[in-house]
């Protein structure tokens, strides 16, 4: 699972706290998959908050090479805040 936190500040109209939790599953033995649910209060005064909710991959191509990949959907105030954000990498490991 995951965790939270909160940022506070000297000026009250830049506190702000976030939360988020993760469930991972290994499907295959080269393969992992996970889902993420993640939300942040407001950061500023009028601004929204923003939830959002994503999904990421790892394939693991030996010992060393993996390939991930995550893509999220805000699904909350997503004109403003986030609608979509995806990331791909090669993560080294030895």
């Amino acid at each position: 699972m995951g965790g939270g936190g909160c940022v506070i500040s000297a000026q009250r109209s830049k506190d702000f706290c976030l939360a988020g939790g993760v469930l991972t599953y290994q499907f295959l033995p080269k393969l992992q998959v996970g889902l993420e649910l993640f939300h942040q209060s407001a950061d500023a005064s009028g601004t929204p908050a923003t939830s959002s909710v994503g999904v990421g991959v790892r394939y693991d191509l030996n010992d060393t090479y993996h390939l991930l990949g995550y893509v999220r959907r805000g699904i909350q105030n997503t004109n403003e805040t986030d609608q979509y954000s995806w990331y791909a990498a090669v993560l080294f490991t030895f």
